[in-house]
C-alpha cells in the first residue's frame, strides 16, 4: 500500500529518529504514532498522531472512528506488530513493546463492513 505512511517510512532513519525524539522532548506525556490507513480512508490526509500515554486501545479506536466519520455498520480494527491489540491495553505499553527504533509506534488501521452491509 503506498501511501503516506509507506512515503514517511521511505524517509532517512536518522530524520524520523529526530522527529520521534523531538516529539517526545517536548510532549513528554504523549507516545508517536503513525497510522497506516486502509485504502479507503481516500479523505484522510493525516498520518501522524501524538495520543496520550495513558489512552487505552478503545479510547484509541473511539477517537479513529470520529476523525474518518465512520458509519456505524462498519467495523474498524488495529494491528500492532501483525497482530490485534487487547482493547484494555494501555497505549503505553504497546509503545514500550512495539515501538520501531526510529521512535514511533506504527499502527495500521482496517476497515471491514458489518451486519450485512
Amino acid at each position: 500500500m503506498k501511501n503516506q505512511c509507506y512515503a514517511f517510512k521511505k524517509k532517512p532513519f536518522e530524520e524520523r529518529f529526530a522527529e520521534s525524539t523531538k516529539m517526545k522532548e517536548l510532549y513528554p506525556d504523549k507516545v508517536p504514532i503513525i497510522l497506516d490507513l486502509d485504502p479507503s480512508f481516500k479523505n484522510i490526509t493525516k498520518y501522524k498522531f501524538l495520543i496520550p500515554s495513558n489512552l487505552t486501545v478503545a479510547h484509541l479506536l473511539n477517537s479513529i472512528r470520529t476523525i474518518v466519520k465512520l458509519e456505524k455498520e462498519k467495523a474498524l480494527f488495529i494491528f500492532v506488530n501483525e497482530s490485534i491489540p487487547p482493547v484494555t491495553q494501555i497505549i503505553s505499553n504497546l509503545y514500550n513493546a512495539y515501538s520501531d527504533p526510529d521512535g514511533f509506534l506504527y499502527v495500521s488501521v482496517a476497515l471491514e463492513s458489518v451486519f450485512g452491509s
